[in-house]
Formats: C-alpha cells, structure tokens, sequence
C-alpha cells in the first residue's frame, strides 16, 4: 500500500470499484424485489411467521 492510503489522503484503488458493486448490487435487487412482487412484502410475511412461531413456543410452555 503507498503512504497516503494509510494516511486516509488517498482512497485504495479498490474501494471505489468495490463500493460501485455494492450500489450496482442492492439496486439490481431492489429492482428484482418489485418486479416480483417481493421487498417490503417479504419482509412482512418473514415477520408473521416468526410471531406465530415465538406465539406457538409460548403456548407450549
């Protein structure tokens, strides 16, 4: 690594490849999520389920 990546002057020539995938990425999914019909939804079932499951675990006891 040179010296003024250590210092925080200068930016790894990685980084900002590196941090335009993941904009590339969360955005593709995004997409993908409302074009299924998914995101936010899912979220929502997966929420459900794990209340019913923690309702059913207290029932038993």
């Amino acid at each position: 690594m040179n010296g003024s990546y250590k210092t925080g002057k200068d930016e790894h020539p990685h980084d900002e490849e590196r941090r335009r995938r993941r904009k590339e990425s969360g955005e593709l999914e995004k997409q993908l999520g409302t074009l299924e019909g998914k995101g936010t939804l899912e979220g929502e079932e997966n929420r459900r389920i794990a209340v019913r499951g923690r309702e059913a675990r207290e029932a038993i006891k």
